[in-house]
């Protein structure tokens, strides 16, 4: 199965990633009583069209990853193809085997693995804490990039549309958390925008009333 979504071998983030791919709980089993029950590559396929893909959790879309480091997600993209073009720090190289390259990489947009991601934020919290001003730190792990101001995700939250869809990156106090039926558990829960409630009741349905008090 790693093999087969092309899960990077040998990154510093490689085994959070395992972890990841285990608790995302894609469809294998290990019984030998059952063989006429669908497996191989299109069991695997269709759980990422259902599962992997469209719910941001084991993998993450430009905009969470954006969300996630802190850039608005212009930024972000700007980031990734400088990247791309001429990754001469250790911190962009990481960037760029972050990228999911696996089956359906570009289905839905470009994924990132999470495991990845987290660990791209956690060397820029320690050069953060080594240059005591994170914008500078920033500007020394992605060299020759635009200087950013850095919002921190936690008072910040990817919100979704009405239809269900990601919008963009919204101040925490103007979102609430959303509990959509039928939402894995193991993905990242959504917000929507305290003014696309109004209106719609069966969006407010699916949060708690005392989070809009």
């Amino acid at each position: 199965l790693e093999k087969f979504l092309q899960l990077p071998a040998g990154q510093p983030w490689s085994d959070r990633a395992r972890e990841e791919l285990r608790s995302a709980r894609p469809p294998v089993t290990q019984k030998e009583d059952t063989p006429s029950e669908p497996c191989g590559p299109s069991q695997i396929v269709r759980w990422m069209c259902h599962r992997a893909l469209p719910f941001p959790g084991m993998l993450l879309s430009d905009l969470y990853a954006a969300w996630a480091l802190g850039l608005p997600l212009e930024a972000f993209q700007k980031l990734v193809e400088s990247a791309t073009k001429n990754a001469d720090t250790a911190w962009l190289q990481y960037l760029n085997g972050a990228r999911y390259c696996g089956p359906l990489d570009v289905f839905l947009g470009r994924r990132w693995w999470k495991s990845g991601i987290d660990f791209l934020i956690w060397k820029l919290d320690e050069e953060s804490s080594t240059q005591m001003d994170r914008e500078r730190a920033f500007t020394s792990l992605a060299a020759n990039t635009e200087a950013q101001t850095l919002q921190p995700a936690s008072s910040y939250v990817v919100t979704w549309t009405p239809e269900l869809v990601e919008g963009e990156i919204s101040p925490i106090e103007k979102a609430v958390q959303l509990r959509p039926p039928g939402w894995p558990a193991e993905a990242i829960d959504p917000w929507i925008l305290k003014t696309d409630l109004e209106n719609d009741a069966i969006l407010q349905s699916m949060i708690e009333p005392a989070d809009v008090a």
